[in-house]
């Protein structure tokens, strides 16, 4: 019976150290994401963020700490996500607004693969999804790693087949500026970035399914040669 006793109490006390390591590893999770999206923020207000911006970003970073305090911490780090991605994206459009508007912009040329990896949209949305950034980031180190060989890195926006042939260019107009601002707020050359919409396809997967719809939406990459 002692022995009984004394297991139940190791197995509680084991359960709970392992919950206050998890809290603490938690909190710890969330302090660092709140510090990020903070300095995503500030590196938006150094290039140049308009008022409306700032307070856009500033307002997930709001909305977070509102959701922690009610003990929220999925809703918050959710937020604190959107609140950076948002301010890179918004960053690397302010980038991209720098360049020469008389800038030869090439279309055609020796194709290579370094390796980018296409990213997929919601439907109806431009905007870069969670599951895709780290997609993004690997893909800015490699065209970063390759700058010497690259003289454009072309990326085309997809859409599913629904909608008009009008509204699915510029949504795949979105979608691509959307990929090209975040790579450039990621720090990858604006001289290296185009975007080009492809409006509707079934290039990717033929059908009416939403995994032929979801295949069709997305971000591809080609990369021309020096």
């Amino acid at each position: 019976m002692e022995k009984f006793k004394y297991l139940i109490f190791t197995v509680v006390a084991f359960c709970a150290f392992g919950l206050i390591i998890s809290g603490c590893g938690g909190s710890k999770a969330v302090d660092k994401e709140m510090m990020d999206a903070n300095t995503a923020l500030e590196d938006l207000v150094q290039a140049g963020g308009t008022p409306e911006e700032i307070a856009e970003v500033q307002a997930l970073i709001d909305e977070a700490k509102e959701l922690l305090a009610s003990g929220d911490t999925q809703g918050a780090r959710k937020k604190l996500e959107e609140a950076r991605f948002r301010a890179i994206e918004l960053k690397g459009q302010h980038e991209l607004e720098s360049r020469n508007p008389e800038r030869m912009v090439p279309e055609m040329g020796e194709e290579i693969d370094i390796g980018l990896v296409d990213v997929f949209f919601d439907y109806d949305q431009s905007r870069v999804r969670s599951d895709a950034a780290p997609v993004l980031k690997q893909n800015a180190s490699v065209i970063s790693g390759n700058a010497d060989r690259i003289r454009t890195v072309v990326v085309e926006g997809f859409c599913d087949i629904r909608g008009t042939d009008e509204y699915n260019l510029a949504l795949g107009d979105q979608r691509a500026k959307s990929v090209i601002s975040y790579l450039a707020g990621l720090g990858v050359s604006v001289n290296l970035l185009e975007s080009v919409s492809k409006g509707e396809t079934d290039e990717w997967a033929q059908g009416t399914s939403e995994s032929a719809y979801q295949q069709n939406r997305r971000a591809h990459f080609r990369v021309l040669a020096r």
